[in-house]
């Protein structure tokens, strides 16, 4: 849903708008080309659309289904990578609702944030339990939020010898989404990867982006700028009922 700010000013002040921090993919216009993958046990991957949703207020989010069956939910991903460029000492933020129960084989589902590349093999660097969400402590809408710094991450388990830092990959991510695991100890082998349920659940995603520092999203105001007298006007954010951490 729409959180950025939308200005009216003159082009002497786009320096000022740029201060406000990284792109957030708010999906008010759709799904934006992010994709869904589901695993089997077997490590077989599908892929489709997530299912876009209007809040019916000129903005939307998208959810993905979890299901009984063989395929587990495993996670979201950015289709294109190209308007989040440098990550570099940014804070990552993504708000996050499941609906429903939804499992894992060691009993405590997991949201994490991934960045990773395949130039020279497959690097990839996902949060660690610090800074992730444990669904067994969320209720409604929950924000997880952090800086991309080394002490949040862990390197993706099992994978071959890395060829890249976490640096490295953050100033130029070929991958970013969310994966659905159990804690970081558990989700090594492809029979913890993923989330199924008994019945039937949802998970939905809004505002996924990076920001500057440890600023907020900017909330309604209204700033006159002195002199020029132009007119900020923030869009009204969602409330979110719990942090994570």
């Amino acid at each position: 849903m729409l959180r950025n700010i939308r200005v009216l000013a003159v082009a002497v002040l786009s320096a000022a708008v740029a201060c406000q921090g990284a792109y957030i993919e708010t999906f008010d216009e759709g799904a934006n080309g992010w994709r869904t993958y589901y695993i089997k046990n077997n490590g077989s991957l599908n892929s489709c659309d997530p299912i876009w949703i209007s809040d019916n207020a000129g903005g939307g989010y998208i959810k993905a289904c979890v299901s009984n069956g063989a395929w587990r939910l495993y996670d979201f991903e950015a289709g294109d990578v190209t308007p989040y460029g440098d990550l570099t000492e940014l804070t990552f933020t993504v708000d996050v609702k499941v609906c429903g129960e939804v499992l894992t084989d060691g009993g405590r589902p997991t949201v994490r944030f991934y960045a990773g590349t395949r130039t020279g093999g497959n690097n990839y660097y996902v949060s660690n339990d610090s800074v992730s969400l444990s669904v067994n402590e969320m209720t409604g809408w929950t924000t997880m939020r952090f800086a991309l710094e080394s002490s949040a991450f862990v390197q993706w388990p099992n994978q071959a010898a890395y060829t890249k830092t976490l640096a490295e990959v953050l100033a130029h991510p070929e991958d970013i989404g969310l994966v659905f695991t159990d804690d970081q100890d558990h989700f090594y082998h492809n029979r913890f990867l993923g989330f199924n349920t008994k019945k039937c659940a949802n998970i939905y995603i809004d505002n996924f982006g990076f920001i500057s520092g440890d600023n907020p999203i900017p909330e309604p105001a209204t700033l006159v700028l002195l002199g020029l007298g132009l007119l900020f006007k923030p869009l009204i954010r969602r409330p979110r009922v719990q942090n994570a951490g």
